[in-house]
């Protein structure tokens, strides 16, 4: 089987207190040599318990308990490299993706500025720039801003477990299990492949 990258929502969802039964399914038939976490989604998941901390801090102790076993298990962690490096920053250059850096301004009823406590990273061009620079497809539950990425930065390989649909088609000899999620019987559209290059 290829190694395939794992969004954040793929963990975060893996760890709703009811989580859907295919992607546990899905990710257990995976094998340790498949799946990558690129570090910013270790940040990114890290930041979220952090950040959920303060509004409930036995919701935070839970979910960074079982986070410390994730992150115990055998993987591919995957970190920025130069070529990777270069393309973030031809990524954070190009206009057509600047909202995935700036934080936008938030304002109240009366049109008043507020502060903003979000941070945000541009994680998906991120995960984007390492897929690309290491020739790894990427897996994730929204597509979305990785297809407006693709238009501009072509991704080798885009799926979505919850529709066993690859949104970008993986590169030539990059090998899943044909059609891993055909044994579940949940009402899900299978085996779907388009390229959505153009």
């Amino acid at each position: 089987m290829g190694a395939i990258i794992l969004d954040t929502n793929i963990i975060s969802d893996a760890h709703l207190p009811e989580p859907p039964d295919w992607l546990l399914k899905w990710i257990a038939c995976l094998g340790p040599e498949s799946v990558v976490i690129p570090w910013i989604v270790i940040y990114e998941t890290e930041y979220g318990i952090r950040y959920v901390e303060r509004s409930s801090a036995s919701r935070a102790a839970e979910v960074l308990e079982w986070f410390e076993v994730f992150l115990s298990k055998r993987m591919i962690i995957l970190d920025m490299n130069v070529a990777g490096a270069r393309l973030l920053g031809q990524m954070a250059a190009c206009t057509h993706l600047r909202g995935f850096f700036e934080t936008q301004p938030r304002t109240n009823k009366w049109g008043e500025e507020l502060k903003n406590d979000k941070i945000k990273l541009g994680a998906d061009v991120m995960i984007a720039a390492m897929s690309i620079a290491h020739g790894i497809p990427i897996a994730s539950l929204n597509t979305k801003d990785f297809l407006l990425i693709h238009r501009h930065f072509p991704i080798p390989g885009l799926y979505n477990p919850s529709w066993d649909d690859w949104a970008v088609p993986p590169p030539i000899g990059w090998g899943m299990d044909r059609n891993a999620n055909d044994d579940f019987e949940d009402g899900r559209v299978t085996g779907r492949a388009r390229d959505v290059s153009r």
